[in-house]
């Protein structure tokens, strides 16, 4: 059974591998016949079946040549829509420069539609790229979109294709002219897209309407300056100054007459780094301030503002410094109580850097080494210069207003300095005696602070 079923499937096989070869050589010899149709039928029916590479290629060779003389044919006799189909399906070179020819032809044919003559153009744009016919048909297609269809957008497409396709065609020059009639609309556009949707995307519509040939360069140029610099004011509200710089100096180059404008805005870009430099400065923060002013400095190398505020803060780096270590050695002075080294040490810190605590310091330094030297005569100096001598005055007018009542009767104790409780602690008191009242008044002086505090009611009322 089974050597039975072998000798019947080589029987098959053979059979049905004569039919396939028979199937090939009725199409070859129709094909010779130029019976193209029917080679067509059995080409197809050869390829259906075929394993035979080398064969199988020469048969789809052969059937598209076939559609291609069919395609002639019905060329020939003006059949452009059947030709039309036969080319398609042809699929060569050799077709295709009828097949774009037939849709012309067609174009002609549909006479004032002008969406099926638009139709026509369209396939041989998409679909035959390199058709010679496809720069004259594009700029038909410009021509018919701009004046008769009103799709602006959609001719200046094709203008983009037709440029980038064919960029030395002649038919470029010709719908140039075309497109520079509705270009100016196209660059207005990009103010209301700018504030629609913001600087970047109004930019990219210009760079591309730059990118085309067109009358209107010059004119797409400034406004990308424009939106530039109108970017770069932005930034600067936003005090985003390097990004500032970087908007004016992209306007600067689409437009190098808006330059003197440009450069002034660099320097005002460069006042305001400075400024913030001096804000840094003023908290002492040294290498921000420094990295303000080298950014001013890089904007503008010349710059001998940034220059100096450069300077001016590496100078203070120095003497902060310099005053710390001054300091330090007033302090060990200090600890030992020696009150006039420490001062001098401490006014030559204040003088290397104009810290409020290297005055205090250096001021209460001063103070000891004169409570030191001579409490009494010091304790008197500052009761007679605390608020411009105000104490002594008041006393001076009760005093006085006494002894217009009551003449020599009214006696005083005069100024009393004593030594009072803690270290360089005194005591200030002054007592007048009348007929009928004695007042007393007295106040506590701390010599190393020159604090005076009132002891009772009357010191007090005087005092305020």
């Amino acid at each position: 059974m089974i050597k039975k079923f072998t000798l019947f499937s080589l029987g098959t096989l053979f059979v049905l591998t004569g039919c396939v070869q028979s199937n090939y050589q009725v199409a070859e010899s129709l094909f010779a016949g130029k019976k193209y149709a029917g080679a067509i039928e059995y080409y197809d029916k050869f390829l259906e079946n075929s394993e035979n590479g080398a064969t199988k290629t020469m048969a789809q060779i052969n059937r598209n040549q076939c559609y291609l003389k069919l395609g002639i044919a019905s060329y020939e006799i003006e059949n452009f829509r059947l030709a039309t189909r036969f080319f398609y399906l042809a699929n060569t070179p050799e077709a295709d420069t009828y097949l774009d020819d037939c849709y012309y032809k067609l174009s002609l044919e549909a006479g004032d539609d002008i969406r099926k003559v638009m139709a026509y153009y369209r396939t041989v744009i998409d679909e035959i790229p390199n058709s010679d016919l496809a720069p004259e048909l594009l700029y038909k297609s410009i021509e018919a979109e701009t004046f008769e269809l009103k799709d602006k957008e959609k001719a200046w497409a094709d203008y983009k294709i037709l440029v980038d396709r064919f960029p030395d065609d002649e038919y470029v020059l010709k719908s140039q002219k075309i497109i520079d009639t509705f270009i100016p609309e196209f660059i207005d556009s990009a103010e209301n897209l700018k504030k629609a949707a913001g600087y970047r995307p109004a930019l990219d519509q210009l760079f591309v309407l730059a990118e085309y040939p067109s009358g209107y360069k010059n004119r797409i140029y400034e406004k990308i300056a424009d939106i530039y610099i109108e970017y770069g004011e932005y930034y600067i509200k936003e005090r985003e100054f390097i990004k500032a710089e970087k908007k004016f100096r992209s306007a600067e180059e689409y437009d190098p007459s808006k330059s003197a404008y440009i450069e002034k805005r660099l320097r005002d870009i460069c006042m305001l780094f400075i400024e913030k430099g001096d804000e840094y400065l003023a908290e002492r923060d040294i290498e921000n301030a420094v990295l303000r002013y080298s950014k001013a400095f890089d904007i503008i190398p010349e710059l001998n503002k940034a220059k100096e505020a450069i300077a001016k803060a590496r100078e203070l780096e120095i003497n902060i410094k310099k005053a710390k270590k001054l300091s330090a050695e007033a302090q060990k002075y200090e600890y030992k109580k020696d009150y006039a080294n420490a001062l001098k040490f401490y006014r030559k810190a204040y003088e290397a850097d104009k810290l409020k605590i290297y005055a205090q310091k250096a001021e209460l330094n001063g103070n000891l080494v004169k409570a030191e030297k001579n409490p009494i005569p010091f304790a008197r100096e500052i009761l007679f210069k605390h608020k411009n001598g105000k104490i002594p005055n008041e006393i001076y007018k009760i005093e006085t207003k006494l002894r217009e009542k009551y003449g020599d009767e009214i006696t005083t104790s005069g100024w009393k300095f004593l030594i009072s409780i803690g270290q360089f602690q005194y005591e200030a008191r002054y007592d007048i005696f009348s007929p009928e009242t004695t007042d007393f008044f007295v106040w506590k002086i701390n010599l190393a602070d020159r604090e005076i505090v009132p002891l009772n009611k009357a010191s007090e009322e005087i005092s305020k």
